[in-house]
């Protein structure tokens, strides 16, 4: 995903911050069966690794091998634009050097 250099998150303590906010995930993994996605809480290590359980009758501990490489989607603030303000806030984008604050994470280990 590109992110624009004055959007990207560099500061672990902001990262952490995110985190704590909005600790509930999706977890997106490829397996030999297709892409698989779960929602699950995470709670961030003293080292950065991500901490979550998965249900035992949830297949997708089965699915993804040890130490996979998987996507971690945290949602942060959002908000809902009414089309009679989304021309205004197009325009006004423009001119703005910065119009939205884009949270994204990368954190890699299992």
């Amino acid at each position: 995903m590109y992110i624009p250099p004055h959007f990207q998150i560099v500061s672990s303590d902001e990262i952490n911050t995110i985190l704590e906010a909005a600790p509930l995930a999706c977890i997106v993994a490829q397996t030999a069966e297709g892409l698989i996605a779960n929602h699950v809480p995470l709670l961030a290590a003293p080292n950065g690794t991500l901490i979550g359980h998965i249900a035992l009758a949830n297949n997708m501990h089965r699915m993804v091998a040890e130490g996979q490489e998987v996507l971690a989607i945290f949602r942060g603030d959002d908000a809902y634009i009414r089309l009679g303000t989304t021309r205004l806030f197009i325009s006004t984008a423009r001119s703005a050097s910065s119009t939205t604050s884009i949270q994204r994470e990368r954190r890699w280990g299992c």
